[in-house]
């Protein structure tokens, strides 16, 4: 355990007055006390500036700064620039944290530049698709070997996200001088990738104590005329970073793909019609479904794409679509997501599972049988077909 050392814990604000004062108390209530916690308001039209102040007079380790609207890179820069810590945690205001968010952070060795650790998505959690483990940055190592996309060329390499992670607070600093302060979408993975390429030693681990919260009004989640604009930026800002690295090689192919990727959802982004998105896992027909009762179990970009073609082929007689984060799913193409308890309510023929990973399909199987009493027989679980390029 790493003792005294104080860890700044930088917080943007922007108009998240229902879930800000959540995010403080999660962060005030750490086990671990040595903390400076810097919220950075970036303009918020609402009272989440105000809610800030008040918790900041509860407690004395609270500092609020307050900015125009400029964006979130520019609010963690604020913050990073404030900083006094030895070492910068992050954590988004729409988010939270269990207690020991920072202990077990600060439980890893001082030698290492960067520790990260896995998240909760609802009831899921995601993790870097390296072992847990201490490594080396080096030309043949695994961290760059698998930093942005594993060596499978589909999995996630080392989360993008900037919370759920341990930095330096010297380097950081040094890392956000020459950041583009207008990239808004891949904003963290400009930092995380460019910090980690200055690394020596970073240690991987399986702790999973940060919580994301789906939040339909984060920028994410909001549509925007000049995606690809954002979209070239950031690929310059990391191309260029990473052609000056003895990792060349090795990184800009994997950035290469990770930009091609959001070129791909660039419609979607960018409020194009859903008839005008490319599609990318393909449902197999399946005669199975003809005059049937379908259940589509999953919204995610897999479930969307099944919907688009269910509805198009007219593939079933009919169906509901459900998800666990059901609240947090926009309507598309008309169709609502609800909760997975309506299957209980709804004679259905078959549970179609719309998701592309192994284990959540046998988690969520699982769940099927055991907590709905759905027989194998009636689910349908393979993995859909991963094409490059088909239009609807």
């Amino acid at each position: 355990m790493i003792e005294n050392q104080i860890v700044s814990i930088i917080v943007p604000v922007y108009n998240v007055q229902e879930y800000i004062k959540d995010c403080i108390n999660s962060i005030i209530c750490q086990t671990y006390k040595e903390l400076e916690i810097i919220l950075v308001d970036d303009g918020s039209s609402d009272n989440s500036l105000q809610i800030c102040k008040d918790m900041a007079q509860k407690d004395n380790r609270i500092v609020v700064l307050s900015q125009l609207n400029s964006g979130v890179v520019n609010a963690r820069k604020n913050g990073v620039n404030r900083a006094t810590g030895k070492y910068i945690m992050f954590v988004d205001s729409d988010d939270y944290v269990n207690s020991d968010y920072v202990e077990s952070m600060m439980k890893i060795s001082n030698e290492f530049e960067l520790v990260t650790s896995g998240i909760f998505v609802g009831n899921r959690k995601v993790f870097d698709c390296i072992n847990s483990g201490e490594y080396d940055v080096d030309r043949l190592s695994p961290v760059i070997k698998n930093m942005i996309y594993a060596q499978d060329n589909i999995s996630r390499g080392i989360l993008s996200c900037v919370y759920a992670k341990r930095f330096e607070t010297e380097l950081t600093k040094k890392i956000f001088k020459n950041l583009d302060e207008d990239i808004y979408y891949g904003e963290d993975g400009e930092f995380v990738y460019k910090y980690i390429i200055n690394c020596k030693k970073i240690c991987v681990t399986n702790n999973c104590n940060y919580n994301y919260r789906m939040n339909n009004l984060s920028v994410t989640h909001k549509k925007h005329d000049d995606f690809l604009i954002n979209v070239n930026r950031l690929y310059i800002s990391l191309k260029k970073e990473f052609e000056k690295s003895t990792y060349s090689a090795d990184l800009i192919p994997q950035l290469e793909k990770w930009i091609f990727e959001h070129i791909r959802i660039a419609p979607e982004n960018m409020g194009f019609g859903p008839e005008n998105v490319p599609i990318k896992f393909v449902l197999k027909c399946d005669e199975n479904f003809v005059d049937k009762k379908i259940v589509v179990y999953g919204a995610g970009k897999v479930g969307k794409d099944y919907i688009r073609q269910i509805k198009k082929e007219k593939m079933c007689k009919e169906f509901i679509w459900v998800d666990k984060n059901y609240a947090s799913k926009e309507t598309y193409m008309e169709e609502h997501v609800c909760s997975p308890e309506k299957i209980l309510a709804y004679e259905f023929d078959y549970i179609l599972i719309a998701i592309n990973n192994d284990v959540i399909i046998k988690e969520i199987k699982s769940e099927l049988q055991k907590k709905f009493g759905v027989s194998s027989e009636k689910i349908i679980s393979c993995k859909p077909l991963y094409i490059k390029e088909f239009y609807a």
